[in-house]
């Protein structure tokens, strides 16, 4: 559109410049001035209209309430202008709150995005959201009772909401904080081996309870022995970041912060 309007710009000076009658001139520079600004009207109008996504709601057992701009939706349904601040909500008497999740209702597998009533994010994209209900949406003896753990594999210390172990619900958005002692570096946060992030410091949803792993590298904090003595009270993760009750088989094991090797 930017290259129309020059060249727009570029003939018609051309042509006026041919015009040698004073009169016919000066009509033509009020028809090329307000030619000019229909066209840039026109390009901003076009450009207006592709800036644009559809928020949906789904679900059932309670309302569905999509909110933007002073502008709401009750029937699941809302277009609003790309990058502006979206509130869905949902209210109901007869059923237990759990969360919000995106593209599917949690029981089909969709992860949870928020457990926060009214949930604020900024629209990107065409999305769809679903609410979930205890039974309506998700599976009806789900326990929104979740507890999350940072253990350090590696040299290094790994946190959650400043704290090494947490109670917190389903939905809930935690802090992991990881800090590499001196000549090491932070790798990735990983939960039951699968990577999450690669920032040392970074927040998550929760999606149940679950352990995340630190992993560091450099250095030598590792102790390699042929039978490892624990009690009741030692915490001990396998590097998959998977709570254990003993050390039952040859391996690496992070027991109480540190790394041993049997």
């Amino acid at each position: 559109m930017k290259t129309m309007l020059t060249e727009f710009n570029h003939q018609w000076k051309k042509n006026l410049n041919k015009i040698n009658n004073p009169k016919k001139l000066s009509t033509m520079k009020k028809l090329f001035t307000t030619m000019l600004f229909a066209c840039f009207a026109l390009a901003c109008t076009t450009v207006y209209a592709q800036e644009t996504v559809t928020i949906k709601l789904y679900g059932s057992g309670g309302s569905r309430t999509i909110t933007c701009n002073g502008e709401s939706s009750t029937n699941g349904k809302l277009t609003v202008e790309k990058g502006s601040i979206v509130y869905l909500n949902s209210e109901s008497t007869d059923f237990t709150w759990a969360f919000f999740t995106k593209d599917n209702t949690h029981k089909n597998g969709s992860e949870i995005v928020s457990n926060e009533r009214p949930y604020s994010f900024i629209a990107e994209e065409n999305a769809t959201y679903y609410i979930n209900y205890i039974g309506r949406g998700t599976d009806e003896n789900l326990s929104l009772d979740a507890t999350v753990t940072a253990v350090a594999n590696g040299n290094g210390t790994a946190t959650v909401n400043d704290v090494a172990s947490k109670e917190v619900k389903l939905g809930d958005r935690i802090s992991l904080s990881a800090v590499a002692n001196d000549g090491c570096e932070f790798v990735n946060w990983t939960v039951d081996g699968v990577e999450i992030s690669t920032e040392a410091d970074c927040d998550v949803i929760v999606q149940k309870t679950a352990t995340y792993t630190a992993n560091f590298t450099g250095g030598d904090n590792s102790t390699s022995i042929n039978s490892v003595e624990t009690s009741k009270n030692d915490v001990i993760f396998d590097l998959s970041g998977n709570k254990v009750n003993k050390v039952s088989q040859k391996g690496i094991y992070i027991i109480n912060g540190k790394k041993v090797v049997k």
